[in-house]
């Protein structure tokens, strides 16, 4: 090992690490990235032996000049070690998800941009009947950019009366 491990998480970091290098990896980025992690807990939680829900928050979240890929392998780190940590019979929290405070929210559109956009299509087309204005609308309401957790765009669904295009 090239690092020092201090926190109270070394013997599971150092564990984790032993494992995938048996395992055949290298290991090397993860390690330094590993010890980021360990002097973040000596830092902010010197008492904890595993990993938390507070702590895994705490350490999602952004930091200056961070882009969204190593931010990624920071969460997904902290995932595998929690991984290797039940492994062992022993509780850890295993984050999920954390979005970085400033990333930005796929873009929804109003729905005055809908409108202008179905009556563009309209306008370009000759099928004006209800039903496949209906087909064309549950299309366009289904494809990827619009399938999102959003309440607001699943009420507006319901409101419609649409169902998912077979």
């Amino acid at each position: 090992m090239t690092y020092i491990f201090e926190s109270g998480l070394a013997h599971h970091i150092e564990g984790l690490i032993q494992q995938k290098r048996a395992d055949g990896y290298a290991y090397n980025s993860e390690e330094k990235l590993l010890k980021r992690f360990d002097t973040f807990c000596v830092q902010n939680y010197p008492e904890l032996t595993t990993v938390t829900y507070e702590m895994a928050a705490k350490w999602s979240e952004a930091r200056p000049g961070e882009g969204d890929a190593y931010h990624n392998r920071c969460m997904s780190l902290v995932k595998v070690l929690s991984e290797y940590i039940l492994s062992l019979g022993q509780e850890a929290y295993i984050p999920n998800f954390f979005c970085k405070a400033y990333r930005p929210v796929l873009y929804i559109p109003s729905k005055e941009e809908v409108k202008e956009l179905l009556q563009k299509m309209d306008s370009r087309t000759s099928h004006n009947s209800e039903q496949f204005r209906l087909d064309r609308e549950c299309k366009i309401l289904f494809s990827p950019i619009f399938l999102l957790r959003s309440a607001s765009v699943r009420r507006a669904i319901a409101k419609m009366g649409a169902h998912r295009p077979g």
